[in-house]
């Protein structure tokens, strides 16, 4: 018995620290959580502002709906690769992941009509 609790335990500490079990949104949770996100922004916002915006954009990504998962993800990774100085930027990903964002854009819209 001892060691079916250790197990249990062991496997959802596992599941807590690698974010498996936190439940995937709907896309209007999505929506929401995300203009959430953007509507605290001033409309001058600072660097540290802008960067924190963009980082709780990445964990939205990682529990939001597939339809728009992939771009709430490049939208986050292109403006916080963009925030790096230019010598260290990767110019080719921040491009691949700008046609990405073009692509799918339209789609976040429709999407989140009336939720952005």
């Amino acid at each position: 018995m001892k060691k079916l609790v250790a197990i249990v335990l062991a496997a959802s500490g596992l599941l807590a620290m690698t974010g498996c079990g936190a439940p995937q949104l709907s896309t209007s949770e999505t929506c929401v959580e995300l203009r959430a996100i953007t509507k605290g922004m001033p409309d001058d916002p600072s660097d540290e502002e802008t960067k924190a915006a963009l980082e709780d954009m990445e964990k939205l990504a990682g529990r939001a709906s597939d339809t728009l998962k992939g771009v709430i993800k490049d939208v986050a990774f292109a403006n916080l690769e963009r925030m790096k100085p230019v010598e260290e930027q990767d110019e080719a990903a921040i491009d691949e992941a700008q046609e990405r964002i073009d692509a799918k854009s339209e789609t976040m819209e429709a999407a989140c009509e009336g939720d952005l």
